[in-house]
């Protein structure tokens, strides 16, 4: 049984990305992958190549951007998480739009976690 792939993407805000990394590093089942490169372009190769579940990054603004686009046409199956205004909100994007708090981050989740696994079997 493969746990879910959790990709996430270097962000401006060095204490969010920290943050992020804790709280998904000590959820049990999760396979955590850091890209560490500020290059777009091999943000986009890592998370095709790693194959990657759930990917979290960092928006500038709340508008769908190219990045959601470009991820969703590559892993389609996959949650993207972006957090908006250094965390404050995040949009989870897949088939639509929505914004949640952190608890609410950490139940998407665990959700997404409990949905792979029970596929995997």
């Amino acid at each position: 049984m493969n746990a879910p792939r959790v990709l996430i993407a270097k962000m401006s805000d060095k204490i969010l990305q920290d943050i992020v990394e804790s709280l998904t590093h000590h959820q049990p089942n999760l396979e955590l992958i850091v890209d560490d490169s500020a290059e777009e372009a091999s943000f986009y190769d890592t998370a095709a190549r790693e194959r990657a579940d759930i990917v979290i990054f960092e928006l500038m603004d709340k508008e769908i951007p190219r990045i959601c686009d470009e991820l969703l046409d590559r892993l389609p199956d996959a949650v993207l998480l972006g957090f908006v205004s250094k965390g404050h909100r995040i949009v989870k994007y897949a088939l639509y739009a929505e914004e949640m708090d952190t608890d609410e981050l950490i139940n998407s989740i665990m959700v997404s976690k409990k949905r792979f696994l029970h596929a995997s079997n």
